[in-house]
């Protein structure tokens, strides 16, 4: 479930809002791994059986890259690939073995108020998932979704922050019987700047 923040920005998965450059090409290459991100489960009456995992280990590559104009647009794209996959294929359960795309994701951000040392900033934004990947192998919806998203933020001195929400738009799925349709996410950070010319930052993140 995890979804970088465009390349550039100030923390991995919530985005920022402000676009910094101009113009200026932000690249990076980030790992994410999954552990039992699919398990399948049998309920019976107040019992639950756990029959094993459809999807035990997912390790993903992540090229990313951001082009920031006049420090206020962004237009943004990532390309996910699912480098090592493994499962137990419980229940019959075809389980993913093979490395394999994920869906390609294209954005663009704009950043309505704020300068880039205020503590309060606003921006707009929004994602497109092309099905690039493959359903069957767990690395894609096999259909088009999107999400538009709204993000708030900013810096004062040594401390940085963001917030950012909105309606992930789906159709809806079924994985093994285990349905999935449209969720609404939330992000969010804070950190601080440290070091003689703030050079690192380090501070908590959450997505959900």
């Amino acid at each position: 479930r995890f979804n970088p923040a465009p390349a550039g920005d100030r923390f991995f998965g919530a985005p920022s809002p402000f676009v910094a450059g101009d113009p200026a090409l932000h690249v990076m290459l980030l790992g994410d791994y999954a552990h039992n991100p699919l398990v399948l489960v049998r309920e019976t009456g107040d019992d639950s059986t756990d029959l094993g995992s459809v999807v035990s280990s997912q390790l993903f590559l992540h090229l990313n890259a951001n082009l920031a104009l006049w420090n206020r647009l962004g237009i943004n794209v990532d390309i996910p690939v699912a480098v090592f996959q493994d499962g137990d294929s419980p229940e019959g359960v075809g389980s993913p073995t093979d490395p394999d795309f994920g869906d390609v994701r294209l954005g663009a951000r704009v950043r309505l108020f704020g300068e880039y040392f205020d503590a309060f900033q606003l921006g707009i934004g929004g994602y497109v998932w092309l099905p690039s990947g493959d359903d069957s192998a767990y690395t894609s919806d096999g259909s088009v979704r999107g999400m538009p998203y709204v993000v708030i933020g900013g810096r004062a001195d040594r401390v940085v922050w963001t917030f950012a929400t909105g309606p992930e738009l789906r159709e809806e799925k079924n994985y093994a019987n285990i349905g999935q349709g449209g969720m609404y996410y939330f992000g969010g950070g804070v950190g601080v700047l440290i070091g003689e010319n703030r050079q690192f930052q380090i501070g908590p993140e959450i997505n959900v």
